[in-house]
């Protein structure tokens, strides 16, 4: 089947449903399901493909309320249809906040996935983010940083030496701010890891070699709760691998491909 994009009237999706494992695409704070396109470049052409926009997000309509109910249950939802319309397995590959999310559904929706590659996920809430929930001071601290050219020159400027390829640090600035600060919002409310400690679906870890400190600090309390999880660190990346080294997170994601499709054809056998 070709690419198709659908609307539903809580989630935009896009889906290429062909044979065999399915890459599920769960974008991070200021993405969409185009985080996922430098990815797709490097993966095997006939390798089926879906993704959404979190609510809020690109096509996705926000919610009149911003709750943690209202970000993951729908795409609970889309993913519990997927599985009426595609054997699997499905790999999903979540993004910063979106590996948060996506492990959120899992210790909802147990069955909602087959693996999980968590890419570059904070352990906690750094302080640096939580400034931008003070009352009063942290939307001033968020227009200044984000929503202005100069404050994200100088925050992209700040941060030049996490990557040789100089992404774009300030995409959320494409989101709008009341979305963006209340998913920033319910990342805090969660917690730290710990939250997940009875999630059973296999995960794998991966950050870039040169991300946020406050993101490899946390990556040992990930490791006590999944021993089992692979890790694995992109060299010469940041904080956005997926754009910065897309060709070594395709290998890594193939990897788990693999993995997936030996362990269905070992249980049919």
């Amino acid at each position: 089947m070709s690419t198709a994009l659908t609307l539903s009237p809580s989630l935009h999706v896009v889906e290429d449903l062909r044979d065999g494992p399915l890459i599920i695409g769960l974008h991070g704070w200021g993405g969409s399901h185009h985080t996922f396109d430098p990815l797709r470049d490097h993966l095997p052409p006939d390798r089926a493909f879906a993704g959404c926009d979190w609510p809020g997000y690109g096509l996705s309509p926000a919610p009149s309320h911003f709750t943690l109910d209202a970000i993951v249950e729908p795409v609970a939802a889309w993913l519990h249809d997927l599985r009426g319309r595609h054997p699997g397995p499905f790999i999903a590959v979540g993004s910063c906040s979106g590996a948060l999310f996506g492990i959120e559904l899992l210790r909802r929706h147990p069955g909602a996935l087959d693996h999980l590659v968590m890419v570059e996920p904070f352990a906690f809430n750094p302080w640096y983010l939580k400034l931008f929930l003070i009352p009063g001071f942290g939307r001033l601290a968020y227009v200044s940083t984000f929503a202005n050219p100069l404050g994200r020159w100088l925050t992209n400027r700040s941060l030049a030496a996490q990557s040789d390829e100089q992404p774009d640090m300030t995409t959320v600035a494409h989101t709008p701010t009341r979305t963006t600060l209340s998913y920033l919002r319910e990342l805090d409310r969660m917690g730290n890891a710990r939250r997940f400690a009875e999630v059973t679906t296999p995960l794998s870890l991966v950050h870039g070699e040169r991300t946020f400190g406050a993101l490899i600090r946390g990556i040992p309390m990930w490791q006590e709760l999944f021993p089992a999880a692979p890790l694995d660190v992109v060299e010469g990346a940041g904080h956005l691998p997926l754009s910065e080294k897309p060709e070594l997170l395709a290998r890594l994601v193939e990897r788990e491909v693999a993995k997936a499709a030996e362990k269905v054809n070992r249980s049919a056998g």
